[in-house]
Order: structure tokens, then C-alpha cells, then sequence
């Protein structure tokens, strides 16, 4: 008999604050981060800032970024992507969108003049630029130009909230009442995914976890005093609410990412309520804030950091980023393979993890139970390898 398992255990039981951003003047208003295990970027306030550390410390990459006419300060940062060419695009206020190429700064053309970005995706080698009131664009890796893919409706103006890629290979975009527009892989044309949600709605943050298929995403009703957290199943056709385990109504999202099937959230309404997480066969969604001493959280990105272990990163309003391991497993489990007190694990390490994903012990080449109480558990190796069912009794 095969079971899956979905779980996220903590491997840091608190958040560790990064360090290297500046105080002050905006530096430490984290609007987004991105990137992979060799570079991360995030965008604040006061510019763009990278970690080859994965997250622990950031260093400004400021050549040639613009100054603010208005303010006198730096240009604020709305989004990042990094291509997998290695260029940064970042989208700004009213400066439109630039890219580091060669150690420095330069602006993608075409755009309309003093536009505001509001989202970017990068896939494969095109950059999809969301912005303000002006509608979706896109540009090519190696290009310093854009063109319009979605233009606003006759009647409307178009405002992009929200951009993702989906399992399937498509591309679901977020808009403000005009809900999600969603591009099949290799097609061209854009269609509604709005059913189960209020008409007109203001969407915005939204991932998908590519395991399994499902979608989770904010959507308001024109007045803001309807609707709140959807989960979309991939079997249907529709989304439905899913607040449970949110203490407040209406809860929007503020930045949402996935590791496999595991939802991670910065939720709230007029002010923050830090990190909730989520796998969609889950009934509520939990909290996950030990540590975590800011919980306006503005942005949210997993980093694998190989086999069930993954880096969560998050960008704050006041005090910079801050990151935390978790372990989310998703192996197939020989439920009939139990594991017995002694045996030999071949020198390699494992963990001892309860059914509400606790950490409760590390082992060391020589599976060892003393202390633990009766009851289930699962052996989840560090790095690659099967999770096995435990029982003590």
C-alpha cells in the first residue's frame, strides 16, 4: 500500500533577520524578491540590492539607477525578474522598467512615457511587463525594447496586479476589475478564469503550486467588503473561498509563493499578519510568524536549497528581508516499511518529524527514539531519499 505524503516542517524554528540593506530612505521597504540559488535580487525603495549568499547579506546595485526628479531620492522598486540569461529587470514608479546589463542600468523603450510598473515575469527568454493603468507588455532577453501584448479594454483602463506561470505552462495574469486573464502555453489569446469570484473583482497576489496543480489567489469585490482568499482546483473549473484559519474577513493577499504543494502567504487587510501556510488537502491555513519581529510582509520567494529543503525569503515594510528553512516533503511512502529503533540509516542523517510537520529529532547513521512518545512519525532523510513511516509503541 503507497501513500503521499505533503508536509513542511521547520528546520530554523525562528525567522533570521538578513543584513547589508541600508536604513532609512526607503531601503529597507522590501517590495519583492526573486532569483535563483546563485543570485538573489530584491527590489526596495531606494533600488535594487543582490545576495550571492542565498539571502544572508545583500550589496546595492545602484550604476546608473535613476534618481527621482520630485523627491531628490533614489527610484522606487515595484517588482524584479531575473532572466535565465542572468539579467535583472526591475519595474519602478513612474520610471517605467530597467534592465542590468554590464554593470549597469538602462530603461526598456517603447514604453509609455513615465509609466508605472507594477509586475514582471520572466519565461524563457521573454520579460512580461504589468503595468499601472496601461495594460501587459513584454520584451526580449537582449533587447532594450517593448511591445504591448494585452492592450486596455475600449471602455477601460487596464491595471496588471498580478503575473504567474502556471503547471500546465500557461500564464495567468491579474488585473484590477477585470479579474484573471489566462494564455494557454503556446497560444496567443487571452480568456477570463473568473468563475467563483465577485464580479469585477481586484485580484491580486497569486502562485501556483506546480505539484500539485492548484492555484492560490486574492480577489476583492469592487468595494472591497466581499470575497478575500481563493484556492482554484485544477479537476474544476472554479475557484473557492478559502479563509479558514485567517482572522479577519476579506483578507487579501500581499505576496504568495509555493514550494511543491505548499502554499506560503503574507495575508492581512489594513495592516499585516505575517505568514500563513497551506497545502490545498489541508482545511485551514496556519500560522508561521515565530521570530518574524515585522509582519507587513510585501514579498515572498522560495529557493530549493536541494532535496526536501527549501530557503523561505520574505520582504518587509520596515525592517528589510528575513529567511527561514522548512523541509516540504513530497515522496511516496511504503506505508508497510516500517522503520525499528537501531537500525542502521548508512550514515546518513535524517529527521524525526510529527504529524503536525515538528521537528522532534535528528539522527545520525543510527535510528535512536529514546524520549519520544508513542504515537506516528515520519523519517525524513536530509538530501535525497525516501520517507518512512515510524510508529512507536
Amino acid at each position: 500500500m503507497l501513500a503521499v505524503l505533503g508536509s513542511t516542517a521547520p528546520l530554523h524554528a525562528q525567522w533570521q533577520r538578513s543584513s547589508g540593506l541600508a536604513t532609512g530612505e526607503g531601503n529597507d521597504f522590501v517590495t519583492s524578491i526573486t532569483g535563483s540559488s546563485t543570485r538573489l535580487v530584491c527590489g526596495t525603495h531606494a533600488g535594487v540590492y543582490t545576495s550571492s549568499d542565498h539571502g544572508l547579506t545583500w550589496q546595492a546595485e545602484l550604476t546608473g539607477f535613476p534618481i527621482d526628479s520630485t523627491g531628490g531620492g533614489t527610484v522606487r522598486v515595484t517588482d524584479v525578474a531575473v532572466t535565465s540569461t542572468g539579467d535583472i529587470y526591475c519595474g519602478t514608479n513612474r520610471y517605467g522598467v530597467l534592465v542590468f546589463r554590464n554593470g549597469t542600468w538602462t530603461p526598456i523603450k517603447g514604453l509609455p512615457e513615465g509609466c508605472t510598473a507594477m509586475k514582471l515575469l520572466a519565461v524563457g527568454d521573454t520579460v512580461y511587463l504589468g503595468l499601472f493603468r496601461f495594460g501587459l507588455w513584454s520584451t526580449v532577453t537582449g533587447t532594450d525594447t517593448a511591445d504591448i501584448t494585452i492592450a486596455p479594454a475600449f471602455d477601460s483602463i487596464l491595471t496588471v496586479t498580478s503575473l504567474t506561470t502556471l503547471a500546465d505552462g500557461g500564464i495567468l495574469c491579474g488585473t484590477r476589475h477585470e479579474g484573471f486573464l489566462y494564455r494557454a502555453k503556446g497560444e496567443e489569446g487571452w480568456l477570463p478564469m473568473n468563475y467563483g469570484l465577485p464580479r469585477k473583482p481586484i485580484t491580486g497576489g497569486v502562485a501556483s503550486a506546480n505539484d500539485a496543480g492548484w492555484i492560490a489567489a486574492t480577489a476583492l469585490a469592487f468595494n472591497e467588503l466581499a470575497g478575500g482568499i481563493y484556492l482554484h482546483d485544477p479537476a474544476k473549473a472554479d475557484w473557492t473561498l478559502a479563509q479558514e484559519g485567517i482572522p479577519i474577513p476579506f483578507a487579501t493577499l500581499f505576496s504568495v509563493a509555493s514550494a511543491r504543494s505548499t502554499f506560503f502567504i503574507s495575508t492581512g487587510y489594513f495592516s499585516g499578519l505575517g505568514i500563513y501556510t497551506r497545502t490545498p488537502d489541508e482545511a485551514e491555513w496556519h500560522e508561521w510568524n515565530e521570530g518574524l519581529a515585522d509582519k507587513e510582509v510585501e514579498a515572498i520567494h522560495v529557493e530549493p536549497r536541494g532535496g526536501d529543503i527549501y530557503r523561505i525569503h520574505v520582504g518587509t515594510r520596515s525592517t528589510g528581508t528575513w529567511w527561514r528553512d522548512t523541509v516540504v516533503s513530497r515522496t511516496t511512502v511504503g506505508v508497510d516499511d516500517d522503520v525499528q529503533a537501531g537500525e542502521s540509516l548508512a550514515g546518513r542523517k535524517a529527521m524525526i518529524v510529527d504529524l503536525l510537520g515538528n521537528i522532534v529529532g535528528i539522527v545520525d547513521g543510527q535510528l535512536s527514539i529514546g524520549g519520544l512518545p508513542k504515537g506516528w512519525y515520519m523519517l525524513v532523510p536530509v538530501g535525497p531519499g525516501k520517507v518512512r513511516r515510524l510508529i512507536i509503541d
